[in-house]
């Protein structure tokens, strides 16, 4: 009887030890997950630490900037320190009415004859002409003129007070004497007559 020799090739799809096939020595296998997802989380545990530190640095440099600003601000704001003074001015006021409203301005005075003297009768004897004294006294004034029997000044006197030897003609009753106050807001007059005794 014949004898049936077979021969047997195996396939490369049994996958012995030596070929690269998918045996405990491929780098697919659970090993190769676990250090992937190790790899991971020391990613994720890397990040969460970075954005931690980053978190703590920004807040600490708000706090510094705060800090600083306000001792900037407390440094450079000047103490301020109020003194108050009072004086008392008197003036004389005049009020004007305009058709806007009342504007108030304060105008000069007008000047004022406090007192004029001259004597009311005058000895003539045994002179045919003599003198008199005429004092006067006037507020808001810069000079007084001093008329005789008209209108034309016989002197000028300056300030506001003042007296004089004046003459006296025995030749006619009577003699008017003027006083003219003088001031910058305008003049004020006194007139007294003088007579000649009988």
């Amino acid at each position: 009887m014949d004898e049936v020799t077979q021969s047997y090739t195996p396939s490369g799809d049994a996958g012995g030890p030596g070929d690269g096939g998918g045996g405990p020595g491929r780098g697919d296998g659970p090993g190769d997950d676990d250090g992937g997802a190790d790899r991971r989380k020391v990613w994720w545990i890397l990040g969460g630490v970075l954005v931690a530190g980053l978190i703590v640095g920004i807040v600490i440099a708000l706090l510094t900037n705060n800090d600083s600003g306000s001792k900037k601000t407390a440094a450079t704001t000047p103490s301020s320190t109020t003194t108050s003074s009072t004086s008392t001015t008197s003036t004389t006021i005049r009020s004007t009415t305009t058709s806007g409203g009342t504007a108030t301005t304060a105008q000069p005075t007008t000047p004022v004859i406090n007192s004029f003297t001259v004597p009311g009768t005058v000895s003539c004897r045994p002179k045919k002409g003599t003198t008199i004294n005429v004092s006067w006294s006037t507020s808001n004034t810069t000079s007084v003129t001093l008329s005789i029997d008209g209108p034309g000044i016989y002197k000028s006197y300056p300030g506001s007070s003042g007296s004089d030897s004046v003459s006296f003609a025995c030749s006619v009753a009577s003699h008017t004497y003027l006083l003219t106050a003088k001031g910058p807001a305008g003049d004020t007059t006194k007139t007294i007559t003088a007579t000649r005794e009988p």
